[in-house]
């Protein structure tokens, strides 16, 4: 059973707009960094599934998002056909790239509790 894939996304208006950073890609090929701007709420997407509110992002703090998303670098390839690279190694995809990201922006201040 496929997981859904998971994004971080930071609305920039009262309307849902603002800008999706995530992880596409697979195990197999490997994954790259994504970040783009979206004028609708992204549970217009066909695909979309739910989402929770984790948190505040300050206006000025904004820039520092994209640093640390790009500071983590997205899954690579880890098969070789059907064979694991390296079996030692836990699988990262989206789900585990975005809880990482999720922590580092925590840790450095940048996403805030919501009151």
């Amino acid at each position: 059973m496929p997981r859904n894939h998971h994004a971080i996304f930071i609305k920039t208006s009262d309307k849902e707009e603002g800008t999706i950073f995530n992880v596409t890609g697979n195990a197999m090929n490997g994954f790259n960094l994504e970040i783009r701007e979206t004028l609708q709420s992204p549970r217009l997407e066909a695909t979309f599934v739910s989402w929770a509110e984790i948190g505040v992002v300050l206006i000025n703090d904004f820039p520092s998002v994209k640093e640390i998303c790009e500071a983590n670098p997205p899954p690579g390839k880890q098969y070789d056909g059907l064979k694991r690279i390296d079996p030692t190694k836990p699988l990262r995809r989206c789900q585990e790239w975005t809880k990482e990201t999720i922590g580092h922006l925590r840790e450095q201040g940048v996403l805030k509790l919501s009151n």
